[in-house]
């Protein structure tokens, strides 16, 4: 599978236990430990799609060092932006993800092996739908070493 092929799986809903189809991602991106990008997708339609959301460099780092349990606490405190949209941290595990929220959008971020996969959420997605989605996505592609 392409990189686009993983970011645009992680756009797609998954299937509740009661055969509903639930929102998950309304973006995604998977990108190196720098910050390059390997790929992005956008849900057609979505508010991400007429923003085009991407982290600056100075953003991505802050990310980063979030995510690694390198920042200092009141770095974690302070949150992520990307944007220059600010998004509160709601849950950090150093080097496996952080979760973060801006009212009823968010997203979750995840370290694997070689590359951070990020997808995003608008208002009406379960933010625990996205948290899953996202891991998966993670999971997937450690297990083929990236």
């Amino acid at each position: 599978m392409s990189w686009t092929g993983w970011t645009d799986s992680c756009l797609a809903p998954i299937q509740s236990s009661s055969g509903e189809q639930l929102e998950t991602c309304c973006a995604a991106w998977i990108c190196d430990m720098n910050g390059s990008p390997w790929a992005e997708s956008l849900k057609a339609g979505s508010q991400a799609e007429k923003d085009h959301p991407k982290f600056s460099p100075e953003e991505f780092q802050k990310m980063a060092r979030i995510l690694t349990g390198s920042a200092s606490p009141d770095e974690v405190s302070q949150g992520i932006d990307m944007n220059g949209v600010h998004y509160m941290t709601i849950r950090q595990i150093p080097n496996d993800f952080v979760i973060c929220k801006k009212g009823n959008s968010g997203m979750t971020i995840a370290k694997a092996k070689q590359c951070i996969v990020i997808g995003m959420y608008e208002p009406g997605t379960q933010p625990g739908n996205n948290t899953k989605h996202v891991l998966d996505i993670r999971d997937k592609l450690q297990e083929m070493g990236y």
